[in-house]
């Protein structure tokens, strides 16, 4: 259900990517690129061998949001946000055997938001944000039928995020929004997979991940 929903929700995106806007009410909807950091932390310490922070960093995203605007300059918005990024690799042996490697982070949450008109076509955002977590890895071994696919790690924690957004009209209808955004959350990791159950326990352990991420989003605005 939750994939068909995403799916749902990027192609109505791809069709249509509109802002609507009725009195001080608007709508917005995009699709982004996202940049991540992701630091291991455990037991308070930054983990400096954690494969993450350099092999996997980027990801396609996309967003939904409302913001009421209170008066010209002032608006409060709502919305939700999925970004995803994965890395694969493979080994191969003597015997000629292979065993393939893949890893997909889903990076999913809503947020609030404070925006200001810095100029009719330029705006700020400020805001917090509560975000999901879930690291999926998949192994398959060609000498075995069945491979192995399952989460492996699940989150969730609260983060920050500042945005600049620029309107760049084409006409009085039409407009070309782009969005460039910073975010910091942390995440602890409350669900760790265990090999002899398998399946996600609670983690008993204090592991966090502190993921820094840049966003670019963009779409195509009509405004009614």
């Amino acid at each position: 259900m939750r994939r068909f929903m995403v799916i749902a929700i990027i192609s109505f995106l791809l069709c249509s990517n509109t802002i609507a806007s009725a009195n001080n009410l608007e709508f917005n909807g995009g699709v982004t690129y996202n940049n991540f950091v992701y630091s291991d932390i455990e037991e308070g310490n930054i983990n400096e061998s954690y494969w993450v922070r350099e092999s996997l960093n980027s990801g396609k995203g996309f967003y939904l949001e409302g913001v009421y605007w209170i008066g010209s300059k002032y608006g409060l918005g709502l919305g939700l946000n999925n970004a995803s990024s994965s890395w694969s690799s493979f080994d191969t042996y003597n015997d000629s055997s292979r065993t393939e490697y893949s890893s997909e982070y889903d990076f999913d949450g809503y947020y609030g938001k404070l925006a200001y008109k810095l100029t009719d076509n330029v705006r700020l955002n400020m805001g917090l944000s509560h975000n999901q977590f879930t690291e999926s890895y998949y192994e398959y071994n060609s000498w075995e039928k069945t491979p192995f696919e399952q989460d492996i790690l699940a989150g969730d924690g609260l983060g920050v995020i500042v945005e600049t957004q620029i309107d760049y009209p084409i006409n009085d209808h039409v407009s070309f929004i782009s969005n460039f955004g910073y975010g910091k959350t942390k995440i602890k990791l409350n669900h760790v997979y265990d090999w002899d159950t398998d399946k996600l326990v609670e983690n008993s352990a204090d592991k966090e991940l502190i993921v820094d991420s840049l966003r670019l989003g963009m779409n195509l605005a009509v405004k009614f």
